[in-house]
């Protein structure tokens, strides 16, 4: 008998040329389409983790709050080549401080707070917690205490109207009553330096003063931008509203005392921000200025 009836198709049981290289091609299409999961699955575990810490600062925040009636004071910056000056404590240092507390791997629920751990409060060291996964700066082993996470001093320049506006106190319940909590934000996402002084996202420029219409010169640039989470200034903890998220460069003024200072990330939808209420959201670069700026900005003026 043939192998082959009268249409000239092949016998069952048996598999012929063609069927082995559509085979191939479906196999490859499966591949290809595995292959384009797996950075987006990576990407989605690293996202998560980086709202979880950001959500676990907004615990620290309230817990703060209840404990002090307030929220961290940031002082004035000093200069950024002031020979000896000292940075005031940053607020995610100030928070650690008073909750005494070696990390916020524990700060889950603002109603239940862990015990303080005083002979285990830690020093500059670099901390899991404050360090997005998504970003490369902070696991390059170039800084000494990096964080991802910075506090937002306001809607401009000046940094004199933010949640951490500059020796401005606040708390959380006056916020609430001036703006309402859910509508400001406390921290945001800012890419780390990458140790080199050239311009790029993640780094900044130094000017003389701001706002100044000189163009800023490429050669000022550095790369130390959010190397140490322990000091409350531009260059490692501090950022403000004017600049749209992923917005380049950021500038500092040679005092330290004004920037333009903006939130950045790696994420591939945008920034992550932990607003007062402790809700983290994603603001994307497309964010209409106008209200990226309100974000930023409590109206205290208004209220006094």
């Amino acid at each position: 008998m043939s192998p082959r009836n009268r249409r000239g198709t092949v016998r069952r049981g048996r598999i012929s040329v063609a069927d082995v290289a559509v085979m191939v091609v479906i196999a490859t299409v499966v591949l290809f389409f595995l292959l384009m999961a797996l950075p987006r699955g990576r990407e989605h575990a690293r996202s998560a983790v980086c709202t979880r810490n950001m959500g676990r600062i907004g615990v620290a925040l309230t817990v703060f709050d209840q404990i002090q009636g307030k929220l961290p004071v940031v002082g004035v910056p000093p200069g950024l080549d002031d020979p000896g000056a000292v940075a005031p404590p940053a607020p995610l240092r100030t928070i650690i401080d008073v909750l005494k507390l070696p990390d916020f791997s524990a700060l889950n629920d603002p109603s239940n707070p862990p015990q303080p751990q005083p002979d285990r409060v830690p020093g500059e060291r670099i901390m899991p917690d404050f360090l997005c996964p998504s970003d490369r700066g902070t696991t390059a082993g170039i800084h000494p205490a990096p964080t991802s996470y910075r506090a937002c001093t306001g809607d401009d320049h000046s940094g004199r109207n933010g949640v951490f506006a500059l020796g401005r106190e606040l708390s959380l319940a006056r916020i609430q009553e001036i703006d309402g909590v859910s509508f400001k934000a406390a921290f945001a996402e800012r890419l780390v330096g990458d140790g080199q002084p050239r311009p790029s996202l993640e780094n900044y420029l130094v000017v003389p003063r701001l706002p100044s219409d000189a163009r800023p010169d490429p050669a000022a640039a550095r790369g130390d931008a959010g190397g140490r989470w322990t000091r409350a200034d531009y260059r490692y903890t501090l950022y403000n509203h004017e600049l749209a998220p992923g917005a380049s460069p950021s500038l500092i003024a040679a005092d330290g005392k004004s920037a333009l200072m903006g939130a950045s990330s790696s994420h591939e939808r945008g920034v992550n921000v932990l607003f007062c209420d402790g809700r983290v959201d994603v603001v994307r670069p497309t964010v209409d200025q106008t209200l990226w700026r309100r974000l930023g900005r409590v109206e205290l003026e208004q209220h006094d």
